[in-house]
């Protein structure tokens, strides 16, 4: 640092009363005034950009009301750390708005998606694209990474994806007219094809297959001799058009809690098979799953007692 740095560091120390080190990190930023550093370490919204500064926001915010109103599903992907996860909230939470107050459920227009750190690594992945895919997403907007992707980028627009990648974050305003550019052009041309994963008059046991194939990334499925009876006795019992739902570990989309997040190539192993008749579905146990209502470690019931008068303690 120069003699005049090293001035203005004292000087910010002395009068924000913060020490050494962070009156250097100010400096080091450009901050010259204790005013500057203020604003600096506590912003606010009055103090961003105008975000209509950037080419053609006008006209990619106009689009997007388009697009909500024909129902083109959008998948916002982020990288895992903070920065990528923090701009998928931001820009879901922005999109839930909009279309809400459009009258419209947003779950049906957009989705997100952040790749497991272990199995898929940084950046765009060929799992996250097949997600993108597998749901009906039209548009993939990345953001905090996607920008070397190109490999990625080209598997994603053979399989009908768009992607379009914001790089505000290293370019400013001039990073993110391609993604308006692409929204633009999505907007004008395509309309949503929403279509279910399978049709519900195909057997139960083609319907976990399809489950497992498409979405989880398994090569095969495996039932028990037990499994395949109960599916056997649900369709007779006239419920197999009821829809599926698998009941497994919450740490893979195997049976295998080992295996995080999102393997592929595994067998995934059917236990039992359960008709949940009210509720209109059946549920495919994969592995060793208990289903249970989710409880703490040590449930509220395990202090519940009756003395000996016969008073109940402990429900409240």
């Amino acid at each position: 640092m120069t003699a005049a740095e090293r001035e203005l560091q004292q000087q910010l120390e002395q009068e924000l009363t913060i020490s050494s080190a962070a009156a250097r990190m100010l400096v080091v930023r450009g901050i010259r005034t204790a005013d500057e550093a203020r604003a600096f370490v506590r912003p606010s919204l009055d103090r961003l950009h105008d975000p209509f500064l950037m080419q053609d926001m006008d006209k990619a915010v106009t689009r997007l009301h388009q697009a909500i109103t024909r129902r083109e599903k959008i998948l916002i992907y982020g990288d895992y750390d903070v920065d990528g996860t923090t701009a998928v909230a931001v820009m879901y939470r922005f999109l839930d708005k909009v279309i809400q107050e459009q009258g419209t459920k947003s779950q049906d227009i957009i989705d997100y998606y952040i790749p497991d750190r272990y199995t898929e690594g940084y950046g765009v992945s060929r799992q996250g694209i097949d997600y993108a895919v597998a749901h009906g997403c039209g548009l993939i907007i990345t953001l905090d990474c996607g920008i070397k992707a190109v490999e990625k980028v080209a598997y994603a627009k053979s399989k009908g994806v768009d992607v379009a990648i914001s790089k505000v974050w290293a370019h400013g305003a001039d990073g993110g007219v391609e993604l308006a550019e692409k929204l633009l052009e999505i907007l004008e041309t395509k309309e949503a094809d929403f279509a279910p994963l399978y049709e519900l008059e195909l057997p139960i046991a083609d319907k976990i297959k399809t489950i497992a194939t498409k979405i989880y990334g398994a090569r095969d499925v495996n039932f028990t001799t037990a499994a395949s009876k109960a599916i056997a006795q649900i369709e007779k019992l006239g419920f197999g058009k009821c829809p599926v739902c698998i009941a497994k570990t919450q740490y893979s989309l195997s049976d295998d809690q080992t295996l995080l997040g999102r393997p592929s190539g595994f067998t995934l192993n059917i236990k039992s098979v359960r008709l949940s008749a009210g509720a209109g579905f059946v549920v495919a146990l994969a592995g060793d799953i208990m289903t249970m209502p989710g409880l703490p470690k040590v449930p509220a019931a395990e202090k519940i007692d009756i003395d000996l008068t016969g008073e109940i303690n402990g429900l409240f």
